[in-house]
């Protein structure tokens, strides 16, 4: 049941229960529908995921790109490299810092997310549309956008506070180590 300093009656508890669990199994779902993309793209999920953002973004620097994902820096110059070595960015000096990089999704790169993006949506789109919004009242059409941004924001905000959180000692000695883990430090909400 969710718990927290302000007081919620049962059925509410359990509603957020219901919503907080359902979001999670929509959250592993959109992973694994991530990795069917990138291996669609024959990239790997952190180049594709890396390029995705570099679309949506309409070019990142690579600080703010590792940022966002959460990748050291010597990854994220080394997938930037593998991405321009195959035309899908292009790396250009910040006229306002020379030390930092932006980086812009070319035209084929934006064509390869494009494309199997365009293709999946082109069979499911329509049938997606049916299925999940068909029938909501003017009411739930309102709420909906509203509840999927607040969830989305949400959702970017953890990921930043849980990668800054795990930058402290880490909770096992070594990776792939059989003995136990080290003390745990409470998670951020």
């Amino acid at each position: 049941m969710v718990t927290d300093s302000w007081t919620i009656s049962p059925e509410l508890a359990d509603f957020y229960d219901r919503v907080l669990h359902l979001m999670t199994r929509l959250e592993v779902g959109t992973v694994l529908y991530r990795i069917a993309l990138a291996e669609r793209t024959g990239l790997s999920i952190a180049e594709y995921l890396s390029l995705e953002l570099i679309i949506e973004r309409d070019g990142l620097a690579g600080s703010q790109l590792a940022g966002i994902t959460g990748l050291r820096s010597g990854s994220v110059s080394a997938l930037a490299k593998r991405l321009e070595r195959d035309g899908l960015i292009e790396r250009f000096d910040d006229p306002r810092d020379g030390r930092r990089q932006i980086l812009i999704a070319t035209e084929e790169g934006r064509r390869l997310i494009g494309d199997v993006v365009e293709r999946l949506q082109f069979h499911s789109h329509h049938r997606m549309r049916s299925e999940l919004l068909y029938g909501l009242d003017d009411a739930a059409r309102g709420v909906v956008p509203q509840f999927l941004s607040r969830a989305v924001d949400r959702v970017y905000r953890q990921g930043a506070a849980l990668r800054l959180w795990q930058r402290g000692p880490s909770r096992w000695r070594s990776r792939g180590s059989t003995s136990r883990p080290a003390p745990t430090r409470s998670a951020p909400g």
